[in-house]
């Protein structure tokens, strides 16, 4: 059984599910609030009180390693529950530490969750498991990874993602390009569009998009140690 330190946040993982061979790995974009870096600027400046220009948009984004279920990968903050409804509350204030947490998570499919694939790799040598995804973040030192400070937000899990794109190409995990593939996906920002309700009012559809009318936000670069 594999021992995470305390870069790992593992509270939501069924360690049997680190030893599936895995049949793909899966990009999805996250439309709910899953971590506090690189997605919400009105979290680290209030828009209309100071009266300024709304910033460039950026989804969070997470790796999904199938076996029938799954397994999620991302990195997020200290500080920062699980679940995307708590976030709602969170103060970033309160949380100064920029250094990243690899979270792993089990899944089930299909999810309740508030996703959308963006993209997803077929070409999974036999045999692969994400405990061998594990050993590689450790070998290539990704769980020592600090985020970038913007207003109060903390900048970089998308530079994060690409990096690990870029392991699991070169490993052989995932197929050539997978890495150019991701950084493409990362480069968009994906949301759901409202719709008119029979009332005459906008309500939120279920539908989702790339969203070229608003402009995405650069890929920040986090920091390793």
């Amino acid at each position: 059984m594999l021992i995470f330190d305390k870069d790992f946040r593992v509270n939501h993982l069924d360690q049997r599910h680190l030893y599936l061979p895995i049949t793909d790995i899966t990009i999805f974009v996250n439309f709910d609030l899953q971590g506090v870096c690189d997605e919400r600027p009105d979290l680290g400046v209030d828009i209309v009180k100071l009266n300024i220009k709304e910033e460039p948009r950026a989804n969070h984004f997470s790796f999904w390693f199938g076996f029938g279920g799954a397994v999620m990968l991302d990195v997020t903050q200290p500080g920062y529950d699980f679940s995307p409804w708590i976030a709602k509350k969170y103060n970033s204030k309160k949380h100064t530490c920029l250094d990243a947490v690899v979270r792993l998570s089990s899944q089930t499919i299909p999810t309740d969750a508030d996703i959308g694939c963006v993209l997803r790799e077929l070409d999974v040598p036999q045999g692969i498991t994400v405990a061998h995804i594990v050993e590689l973040l450790r070998q290539e030192g990704r769980q020592r990874y600090t985020f970038t400070p913007r207003h109060m937000q903390k900048l970089g899990c998308r530079h994060w993602i690409h990096a690990v794109a870029w392991d699991l190409e070169r490993e052989g995990i995932a197929g050539q390009g997978f890495r150019d593939d991701v950084l493409s996906c990362l480069q968009i920002f994906y949301a759901r569009y409202g719709i008119v309700g029979p009332d005459g009012r906008w309500i939120h559809s279920g539908n989702w998009t790339a969203r070229p009318e608003f402009p995405y936000a650069p890929v920040e670069q986090g920091t390793w140690y």
